[in-house]
């Protein structure tokens, strides 16, 4: 069986996906201790990690096929201030490339909003895909 890992797993809604698909969800690590709570609720045998990914050490993660990830929206979305890069929240993207460099999965899916292609003139999303 394929081996989930989620991160900015919020409730938990892309490891539901996941699961119905027939994958297991190995990890998970959500930083909202609210989010969390329901995550538990939605997954009660979960293997969830609540704290702040940059503290996180590839080590401490079990092996898994494909990483999954909603990284936090607000610093690219219409409805926030559009910082991207320059908002702390923004430069958690780099800690989703630390984890996938150390632990090497087969693929990865990320997920966010349509303005992360037009923040900062699209300089943001050059960064994020090259």
């Amino acid at each position: 069986m394929k081996k989930v890992a989620s991160f900015f797993a919020g409730i938990g809604g892309i490891c539901y996906g996941f699961k119905q698909a027939g994958f297991e969800v190995c990890y998970a690590n959500e930083f909202d201790k609210n989010a969390c709570k329901s995550y538990r609720a939605n997954h009660p045998d979960a293997n969830l990690v609540e704290g702040d990914i940059r503290q996180i050490e590839p080590d401490s993660i079990p092996d898994f096929d494909v990483f999954a990830g909603g990284f936090p929206c607000q610093p690219y979305s219409m409805a926030g201030k559009k910082e991207g890069l320059a908002d702390v929240r923004g430069t958690l993207f780099f800690d989703i490339v630390r984890i996938l460099k150390a632990k090497r999965p087969d693929s990865f899916l990320l997920e966010n909003v349509k303005n992360i292609q037009s923040t900062h003139e699209g300089k943001d999303f050059k960064v994020i895909v090259l």
